[in-house]
Order: C-alpha cells, then structure tokens, then sequence
C-alpha cells in the first residue's frame, strides 16, 4: 500500500453568473471535511487538504454546488500530493474525482 503524506489543490472557476462550488475531500467517500468555497470574487484557490486526512492510500475530492441555483464554470482542476514512497509511483493509490449535481 502506497501512501500520500499531503496534498493540495488548485481549483479556477472562469465564467460565473452566480452561485457557489464547495470543494471537499476524504478518505473513504463517505466522511468529507470542508475544505474551502469559491464564489463571487473569490474564484480561484490554492488549498491545502487537512493534516488529518493523512496518510491517505485514497484520497476523494468531490465539487457540489450547494443551493437552487448557480451558473458557472469550472475551467481548471489541479490536484499535487508528494508520495511515501516515489519510487512506487506507477502503483499509486487510487485517487479520484467526484463530481455531482445538486440535480442528480
């Protein structure tokens, strides 16, 4: 089993009318922290994942929009995290992204 030790995220929303993204993050797609929320002005982020969340095997990140409406774009998506272990890098852990709609 490989291990991330930390990670961090880069998110951009270009086009925006209106509404809010809550990025999250966990380790078993079941209990997510908070880890920021983009909006209005405040469209672009560079955030580190919680300590607590490490180390991790898997990490999920999920993108939501949280309310009735929202009408904007997610243009650029970046996720960087230092392994354990680089020299096991092609068996890394599985890390996925998980996008859902407030709609689904």
């Amino acid at each position: 089993m490989h291990h991330s030790k930390s990670a961090r995220l880069r998110v951009a929303i270009n086009y925006y009318q209106g509404g809010s993204l809550l990025l999250e993050a966990s380790t078993n797609a079941s209990d997510w922290q908070s880890i920021t929320r983009l909006f209005g002005t405040n469209r672009t982020t560079t955030a580190s994942l919680p300590v607590s969340l490490f180390p991790a095997s898997a990490i999920y990140v999920r993108l939501s929009h949280p309310g009735a409406e929202g009408h904007f774009q997610v243009n650029a998506y970046e996720y960087e995290a230092p392994w354990l272990n680089p020299f096991q890098m092609r068996k890394a852990a599985l890390i996925s992204l998980m996008c859902r709609s407030k709609y689904e």
